[in-house]
């Protein structure tokens, strides 16, 4: 901002805490959108290896749906399959829906490079 920047319409980050209200300080109009490749990989990080691929499985039902809509709906079945064996993972994932899943205010065509702070991913 002390450059020259005025206006950023979203920030991706990888939601270190603090980050929101850094962002909100300097730039309150700015949108903010959680890396979902991040919060992926901490969240198959905290759980049995049996059980990774089938929550991997279900963590791309909500970052690979067709719509919000559809991604909450995947968020609500996650929360039934895995809330109980993984309460604090999934209430990550539900704390954070509206940074997680803010990629799908933009055009469909966006969202594979909206959701990641790396292009390659």
């Amino acid at each position: 901002w002390q450059r020259g920047l005025r206006r950023v319409l979203l920030f991706i980050t990888d939601g270190l805490p603090g980050m929101e209200e850094a962002i909100r300080r300097v730039y309150p109009l700015a949108q903010w959108q959680v890396c979902v490749v991040h919060r992926v990989r901490s969240s198959l990080a905290q759980v049995r290896a049996r059980d990774r691929a089938l929550l991997a499985q279900d963590l791309k039902g909500i970052y690979g749906a067709r719509s919000r809509v559809e991604a909450l709906e995947a968020l609500e079945r996650l929360k039934e399959a895995w809330g109980s064996r993984y309460p604090s993972l999934v209430a990550a994932w539900w704390e954070n829906s509206g940074a997680l899943l803010r990629f799908y205010d933009y055009p469909q065509v966006l969202w594979p490079y909206l959701r990641s702070t790396n292009l390659m991913e």
